[in-house]
């Protein structure tokens, strides 16, 4: 028997001493960390997660030994993971909540661990998701999670918990307006504790006026938030809670458990810490962070450092376009006698028009069957006025062109990719905006790992891994940035370059030829809006591709995903690339911006439109 094989059958045997190893294993991340997480990578999905989070004080050690005492008496086995504060000696969990649980430690129903924040913020651990993967494996019915009491830092609930309760307690004042900004946009259930205090009125009517303000998340309008009473010491509106939780089950559960459990996405990230004498600093010892993430989909890592750098000068760009514009190949005046045609059995007239765009065979061809759009007859589009109605015309004159010439080759399976190559730092040979267009049979390296992991994540959970992802963020909500119809943008949590990417992904679609003409210019204009965005951020140039699935795949494994990634120079004047060695070498993403600052900045660079 493998290790991971005794590991599994130990923990679904419920042995509370192989339980209680298991997650010492995943929290200190021992030898044995590797075997458990693969003993329950297949496991996981059926305990419901409720997450108990709110300000210091309020009572929710008390609430969740109540909530644990209601729930056994329903015939419920119950696991609990409390959060503790950190020891500033040891790092250990102080492990007060649980002694505020103790009539429950006797009970073989319940099993009750602490774990230490260890300074994370965010109101968890941050192996608590592990940990909650190994009570879930072992069959707990139910696991509840309480964080720490970090007031509107404790959003990270929103990673692990199908239903997320905040609880307050009356008076709060200001706090209440300190906590709209952060829990109060991912919580499901508010519930004021020690009702029977004064302002108890007062701490409700204020939680529902702010939540008369707060904008439905996922789209959702099935469930609205309630604001209930309780007193846990003497057990009153517990009750009503309970009931509230699991209504909240019913209504939430389809979306909820694609993410935390039926379709789990987890966003990993190991922190690193380099200690140094710091020159900057008279040489006072410091710790300076990084850290490591792990694809949720692929497991691949990419790191995040940050290093000082000058300011990105944009160049002048009148004196670039002019000086390219005389022996423009795509410019009007040329591009009828300079660029190539299509035999006429592939394309009949040689070449397909829409609008301002022309298709054209690449003179230097990627593939057996390779395009050019030639997007427009001006010379030079500025990233931010780019049109929405040229961009979408070439997109749908690729299509076109994909549409007709797939079928025409030998292969079983092929792709229609399109690229888009933006100005000389993202490796364009011409100025004049133009896209290229393959249709292949060999969809490059990336794209195949990627669809190789999405079949293996829609044969194990059921739902593409698009969907769960998206479910993932909305609950998450620090990487959307902009959601029209079918097309929702959002930051990569593994981010590809230096300052970051974007990706748009097209719901049920899995190829651009799937895609309507009103879907494509949702697309284009988005698109277009964002661009303009990066642009105000100082950025000039961008590559662009679309990561198809195969025009004869109908899996549904894969939805269609367009990147844009801003290219820069790192230094222009020493000719600095904005790729590092790190990317090219070790095949390791690598940033310098965290993924949550950047889509931040992306938001507000829309709003400033």
């Amino acid at each position: 028997m493998t290790a991971a094989a005794d590991w599994a059958a130990r923990i679904a045997g419920g042995d509370r001493r192989a339980i209680a190893r298991a997650i010492t294993a995943v929290e200190n991340q021992t030898r044995d960390a590797a075997a458990v997480r693969a003993a329950i990578a297949t496991r996981t999905g059926h305990a419901r997660v409720v997450g108990i989070t709110g300000p210091p004080g309020a009572g929710k050690s008390t609430l969740v030994s109540a909530l644990v005492k209601a729930l056994l008496e329903r015939g419920q086995r119950v696991a609990v993971v409390a959060v503790d504060p950190s020891s500033p000696v040891s790092g250990g969990a102080v492990l007060g909540d649980r002694i505020r649980m103790a009539e429950h430690q006797t009970d073989e129903r319940v099993f009750i661990r602490s774990l230490a924040a260890r300074g994370h913020l965010g109101g968890l651990s941050r192996t608590a998701r592990q940990v909650i993967g190994v009570l879930d494996a072992a069959g707990f019915d139910t696991v509840i999670v309480e964080t720490v009491g970090a007031g509107q830092s404790e959003v990270e609930i929103a990673f692990v918990a199908q239903t997320k309760v905040l609880v307050c307690q009356p008076g709060m004042g200001d706090e209440v307006q300190a906590i709209k900004a952060g829990v109060l946009e991912i919580a499901d259930i508010f519930v004021v504790n020690k009702a029977d205090l004064a302002q108890a009125d007062r701490t409700e009517r204020e939680l529902l006026a702010m939540l008369g303000l707060r904008k439905p998340r996922d789209g959702a309008t099935a469930w609205r938030p309630p604001v209930l009473r309780s007193v846990a010491t003497t057990g009153e509106g517990i009750a009503p809670l309970l009931e509230a939780i699991e209504q909240h089950a019913r209504v939430a559960a389809p979306s909820a458990r694609q993410t935390a459990g039926g379709a789990p996405i987890e966003f990993r990230v190991t922190k690193k810490v380099a200690r140094l004498h710091d020159p900057r600093k008279a040489f006072e010892l410091v710790e300076i962070e990084s850290e490591v993430r792990t694809d949720p989909l692929t497991g691949e890592t990419a790191r995040i450092c940050h290093f000082a750098f000058p300011a990105r000068e944009r160049p002048e760009l009148d004196a670039l376009v002019a000086g390219t514009q005389p022996s423009c190949p795509f410019c009007p005046q040329r591009i009828e006698t300079v660029t190539p045609r299509f035999p006429e059995a592939l394309v009949p007239g040689g070449r397909l028009r829409r609008g301002e765009a022309l298709l054209f065979p690449n003179l230097f061809p990627y593939d057996d069957v390779s395009a050019i759009v030639s997007l427009s007859r001006a010379h030079f589009l500025p990233m931010d006025a780019l049109p929405a109605a040229i961009i979408g015309d070439a997109f749908k004159l690729a299509r076109e062109f994909i549409q007709r010439t797939a079928p025409t080759l030998a292969a079983a399976r092929s792709w229609g990719i399109v690229t888009w190559n933006y100005m000389p730092p993202a490796g364009a040979s011409q100025v004049h905006p133009h896209l290229q267009v393959i249709v292949t049979d060999a969809p490059g390296n990336a794209l195949r790992r990627e669809l190789e992991a999405e079949t293996r994540f829609l044969e194990r959970h059921g739902v593409p891994y698009a969907q769960a992802l998206g479910v993932a963020e909305r609950g998450r909500g620090e990487c959307l940035v902009l959601e029209e119809g079918a097309v929702t943008w959002s930051v990569p949590f593994c981010p590809v370059g230096m300052l970051g990417d974007a990706e748009a992904r097209i719901a049920g679609r899995s190829t651009l030829g799937e895609c309507s003409e009103a879907e494509i210019e949702v697309l284009a204009r988005t698109l277009s809006r964002l661009c303009a965005a990066y642009a105000r951020l100082g950025m000039w140039s961008f590559n662009l591709t679309f990561f198809p699935d195969a025009e004869q795949e109908r899996s549904g494994r894969h939805w269609l995903t367009v990147r844009l990634l801003p290219r820069f120079y790192l230094h222009p004047h020493l000719h600095n690339s904005d790729v590092a060695y790190l990317q090219l070498l070790l095949g390791e993403k690598f940033g310098m911006v965290y993924p949550e600052a950047h889509a931040a900045a992306l938001r507000q660079s829309l709003a400033a439109a």
